[in-house]
């Protein structure tokens, strides 16, 4: 799959702001606006071949206490929810094995990664554990890309994991 919804200069755009900011591509085309959440999140289900979600809604803390504040933020995971015996983790980088084992010890339990958005996760992350973003970046994280009711959602709470 291609992105398709964006043209040769702003990829050109983008991967120029990821050398200078070093954000994931695709949060430089949330960022620059050439991508919406829902776009970017089916791009990379369809890409890594996992559910995906564009917003996260607001968890309790008994789901929160599961993965501690300082590696969600290191790690750029949050806890969704449990599925049977399985915590439902979204991930900003679902190829990061060491953040699913460090994720599993913390939570005493297997995990079902589910893919979104660095935005998304990053903003979940701020909001739901009350953490300030980095001063320096604090700017660029200050869309709403996180909460609220899914417009587009291939993952949803009930669904068989």
């Amino acid at each position: 799959m291609s992105l398709g919804h964006i043209t040769a200069e702003q990829l050109q755009d983008a991967l120029e702001a990821q050398r200078s900011n070093g954000f994931r591509l695709g949060t430089n085309l949330l960022i620059k606006g050439y991508l919406e959440e829902e776009d970017l999140a089916r791009f990379l289900s369809e890409q890594m071949g996992l559910p995906s979600v564009d917003r996260i809604e607001t968890v309790g803390a008994d789901v929160r206490q599961r993965v501690p504040a300082d590696i969600a933020q290191l790690r750029v995971v949050f806890p969704l929810g449990m599925a049977e015996d399985r915590l439902l983790l979204a991930m900003a980088d679902p190829s990061d094995k060491d953040a699913v084992a460090e994720v599993e010890a913390c939570a005493r339990c297997r995990v079902k990664i589910v893919v979104a958005p660095e935005l998304v996760v990053s903003n979940a992350i701020w909001k739901q554990y009350r953490i300030t973003p980095d001063p320096e970046t604090a700017d660029l994280w200050t869309e709403d890309f996180s909460i609220g009711p899914p417009e587009h959602e291939t993952w949803q709470m009930d669904q068989t994991v």
